[in-house]
């Protein structure tokens, strides 16, 4: 990813809690021959801090819908996971100013690492519950075994037949991946003077989209910084 030094973001625990906030990824490769296009799958993926060891090292799990063929070759090469976050255009008109251009403000995180398979159905149903319970939490209570199921509880594993999981423990393939390169790109004006910044941020509130708010709100940071 190409980061001028300005955008160039390298706080490990933020890149971290970026990750965490916007884990829906897309997961690239190179095609399976020579000449055949990249592989590129969109699904969640989790961040994992390794404490077993002495540089805290990073995983990130997740799995392939074993139908998908990408995963077939995703272990012979070197992988790259993208985390996008908030995204707005830029108008020029905004600056008030002559001999300006539009851009595009946007923040994201790409990791390269290696791709290894789980393959211990127990480890795969502790990634399983572990995805589940990263994504249900902040429902308001655990649904236990045996109880009916209502849409205002999370959702659990112990809620389908044992018949069933295993059927779709069979449908997928289970991954980790040892983070060896984490970089992120915050690209929010950081060159532009403190005067086009306010113009710009009080543009992005009136136009008032989720993502301008966003990266409304990740500009006003920059100001503080």
């Amino acid at each position: 990813m190409y980061i001028p030094a300005q955008h160039r973001v390298t706080d490990r625990q933020e890149l971290i809690q970026f990750i965490r906030t916007h884990s829906f990824a897309t997961l690239i490769t190179s095609g399976s021959g020579t000449d055949a296009p990249p592989e590129a799958t969109h699904l969640p993926l989790l961040l994992v801090e390794d404490n077993s060891t002495s540089d805290g090292g990073l995983r990130l799990t997740g799995h392939f819908a074993r139908a998908n063929p990408h995963w077939k070759h995703a272990t012979a090469q070197p992988v790259r996971a993208i985390f996008h976050g908030p995204h707005a255009f830029i108008s020029a008109a905004w600056y008030a100013e002559r001999n300006v251009v539009p851009t595009w403000n946007y923040v994201a995180v790409h990791v390269v690492g290696r791709l290894t398979y789980i393959e211990n159905p127990v480890e795969l149903r502790e990634l399983l519950d572990q995805m589940v319970q990263a994504y249900e939490h902040q429902r308001a209570e655990p649904h236990l075994e045996g109880t009916p199921q209502t849409t205002d509880r999370p959702w659990a594993t112990e809620t389908v037949t044992p018949e069933y999981l295993a059927s779709m423990m069979n449908a997928i393939v289970g991954f980790s991946i040892e983070v060896q390169e984490i970089e992120g790109k915050w690209k929010l004006n950081q060159h532009h003077s403190e005067d086009r910044k306010i113009r710009t941020i009080a543009s992005l509130r009136d136009r008032g989209m989720p993502d301008d708010l966003a990266i409304a709100d990740l500009m006003e940071a920059t100001l503080l910084r």
